[in-house]
Order: C-alpha cells, then structure tokens, then sequence
C-alpha cells in the first residue's frame, strides 16, 4: 500500500493526531489537505526534527520492518530479539488530553502494522540495518553445576548432563531384542505401553529413565503427577511409528523391519525413526502434557502433528552442532527467525483444571511458553533425547518454569509438564546426521 492510501483510510480525527506529530504550520481541516501536507513531509520533507524523537527501540523497529521484514511490524519476533515491544497506535483523543507524556512519532511511519511501499525506501536510508542476533552457545565448561531450585526452600539443584548417542547405541538392540522375546504387553486400543511393560523396558536401558523413582515426588495427578515414565515410554511408540514393531494381540512383535534393524548401522536405524516419527508418529506430543485439558474435544481443533514437528526440524537445522544451547535461547530463536507453528486452531477449547475459568484463550494463559514450548520440551526430551540426537543437560521438573502461575487454577501445580526440567541440549554427531547436517 502506497502512503497516500493508508493516509486516507485514516479518520479526519486520527489525520489530526498524526499532523501533530510534524513539524506542519497549516491547520486546514479538510482530509485531503490533511493528507496532502502529511505525505509531503514523510515523503520528501525534513525529518529530521521528527526522526530526532524517536527511541532507541522504536529506530530498531523501523529498521526491521524496513530491512528484514518487507515492511511489516514481527511483533513475536521484535519481542524475541529486543525484549520489549514499542507502540505503533498514536495516541486517541481522548487520552492524549489526560496523558502529560509527549506521544510518539512511530505512527507516523506505521499505518496497520506495516510502513507503506513508497515510504520505506527513504527509512532503509536513515534507519541502518539491524544487528544480528546470533544463537548464544555455551561450552561443557560453561554449563553450570548447579541450578536455583524455585521451591520453597530455594536450594540448588545439581545439573545432570547426559551424551544419548552411546545411550542409544546399547538401548535400541536391546529393545528391540525384548520385543523379540514377547516381554512388551500395550494396550490392545492404544497400542501403549502399561507399566509392566514400561518397568521390563526401563530395566534393559543404559542408565534407566531419566529420572529415578527416589526422584519423583509422586505427587497427586491434578497438581503434577509422576515424572515417569519418559524413555521406556518413548521407545514403545517410536518403534511402532517406525514399523520397527506392530501389535499382535496384547504384546509387540518385531516386523521383518525390525528383525532387519538389528543388524543395521545404528545411525540408519535411528534415521529412519526420527523420519517415520516425524511425519505419522503417535500420539501427539502434547498429550504428555497431562495437565492441559480439552485436548481430545472436538472443541481443542488441535493442529496436525507432523507440521508442528518439521517447525522444530527446522528450528534445530539452524542450530550449530557440538554446543549447548539453552531451551530458553533455542524458543527465542525459533520467534526471532520465525519458526513458529500452532497448537491449536482453538486455544479456547484447552484448559487447566476447569473448562470455564481455566480456558487457555484468557488473556495471558496460552501463550508460547505454555503450548509451544510445552510442545517442544516433549519432543525434545521424550523422542529425540530417545533417539540419541541431542544431549541433554536438566535437573528436575519442579518449579523450573513456572511462568503458568498467576493462570486460573495452578495455584498448586508443582510443574505444567514432566518435561520441565530440560535445561540445555547439544545436537550431537548422530543428531546432526539425522537433521541432514553432516554426513
């Protein structure tokens, strides 16, 4: 849009407020006067009496819509990079006659969200391009040992850190040789596994779950819940996403894929899986998330699985190999370079605790760090930790990430996910090999 059209799309009382903002002497009231001065005065007057008020953060606006983002304002993004988001509505009339602060000029150059075409070429020139935000990565020497527990009685929490590819190259033989015996029982609907068979899968795997029973507060269901299982689990349903094992009757048997695996590469078996898991694995990460409700409604319109998946492939794809990187860094990377995908197409259909005064569409209650970053944490730490592709570094999940409090119904919740705990992960050789990073 050029900037004489947005400019008369604007009401006379709107014109007038931006007409303030300019260094204009003529008071007609007529609207295409109005409009006329304005657009002479941003297309091709001085601006420097305007440009010299400007913040800060409100040039670094204009040079990322102008520079980065074909005009248009990434509020999602800005806010991932800078922390904090200008205003870009002037001010109404009303409140410009109470409010003592002088209002800014930004409206000026944004009219909805977006800098007209004919403008942006004089603000490239003015605004110099952004800085880039590169992906800050630490060292094993520069993790810490220890993590602030947030409970009550805030101590620390050492800092476990655990490399999956020697994990995984002694744990999928041995599964798949436990399927081979008959010793993994699922659900005949589900195809999930129960906790005997859960129990028999953790025995065989290198070091166990991730997290000990003696770790596990084993707290009631509606304020958290157990934080196990997460590998035996995860293996049960990678193996028959892959093809690897298929139901028969009450147990898992090995296909003739899964006989043929156990003489493979382990990187061409685990490739395979992170493949076949990212286009048709089940179920849907987010189901692990125990304490969002409405998921199985019709109400919930959950978003499909397989999309929300090659998002954070591709999120990972950006990620250098051999480097801790926080999940904190990881999701505000994925806003910063638009890698973004939903959960829901109904936010308003999940819930915590009850349907009503719980319902995640309020204002504040289902934001990214509750459903995408909840939804990330799953996939990071259940399946592909699982698979050996990615390090990890966590401590327990209780009060790691409490940014639901303050949401109707959490009031006693010791942690939103099982998953909370994940601090830190590394795309390892066999990570980077999957994501196609390296050969």
């Amino acid at each position: 849009m050029q900037l004489h059209q947005a400019l008369l799309l604007l009401t006379t009382n709107d014109l007038k407020e931006r007409r303030k903002l300019t260094p204009i002497a003529d008071r007609s009231t007529r609207k295409d006067h109005m409009v006329a001065a304005i657009a002479d005065v941003l297309l091709s007057g001085d601006l420097s009496v305007v440009w010299a008020q400007l913040s800060d953060l409100e040039i670094d606006a204009i040079a990322e819509a102008v520079h980065n983002w074909d005009g248009r304002f990434d509020a999602v993004r800005f806010r991932a990079k800078y922390r904090a988001v200008p205003n870009l509505q002037p001010r109404d009339y009303y409140s410009s006659r109470t409010n003592s602060e002088p209002p800014s000029v930004l409206p000026l150059f944004f009219y909805q969200g977006e800098i007209p075409e004919d403008l942006r070429p004089r603000l490239a020139k003015l605004a110099p391009p952004p800085a880039d935000s590169p992906i800050a990565t630490l060292s094993d020497a520069d993790l810490p040992t220890a993590i602030a527990s947030r409970g009550g009685d805030q101590t620390s929490e050492p800092l476990r850190r655990l490399a999956t590819e020697a994990l995984v190259r002694h744990d999928l033989p041995a599964v798949l040789r436990l399927i081979g015996q008959g010793g993994v029982a699922v659900g005949a609907k589900t195809g999930l596994p129960g906790g005997a068979a859960v129990a028999k899968i953790e025995a065989i795997l290198l070091g166990g779950d991730w997290y000990t029973s003696t770790d596990d507060w084993k707290e009631k269901r509606w304020v958290g819940g157990s934080i196990r299982p997460i590998r035996p689990f995860a293996w049960a349903v990678l193996l028959q996403a892959g093809g690897l094992a298929k139901q028969d009757g009450a147990k898992l048997a090995l296909t003739a894929r899964g006989k043929k695996a156990l003489s493979e590469p382990i990187e061409t078996v685990v490739a395979h899986l992170f493949e076949r898991w990212q286009l048709k694995g089940t179920p849907d990460e987010l189901r692990r998330v125990d304490l969002i409700k409405g998921q199985t409604a019709k109400g919930a319109r959950l978003t499909a699985v397989a999309e929300r998946r090659y998002v954070i492939g591709d999120a990972l794809m950006d990620c250098p190999v051999g480097s801790w990187i926080s999940v904190d860094e990881l999701f505000r990377q994925m806003q910063l370079r638009g890698h973004q995908f939903a959960v829901t197409h109904n936010s308003w259909g999940l819930y915590f605790t009850d349907a009503q005064y719980g319902a995640l569409g309020y204002d504040g209650y289902g934001g990214f760090e509750i459903l995408q970053a909840r939804y990330i944490l799953v996939y990071l730490f259940e399946y592909l930790a699982t698979l050996g592709m990615i390090d990890v570094a966590y401590t327990t999940p209780y009060y790691a990430r409490p940014d639901y409090a303050g949401s109707w119904g959490t009031d006693e919740f010791v942690f939103l996910s099982r998953y909370d705990g994940l601090r830190y992960i590394r795309i390892n050789a066999l990570g980077a090999f999957c994501l196609d990073l390296a050969e």
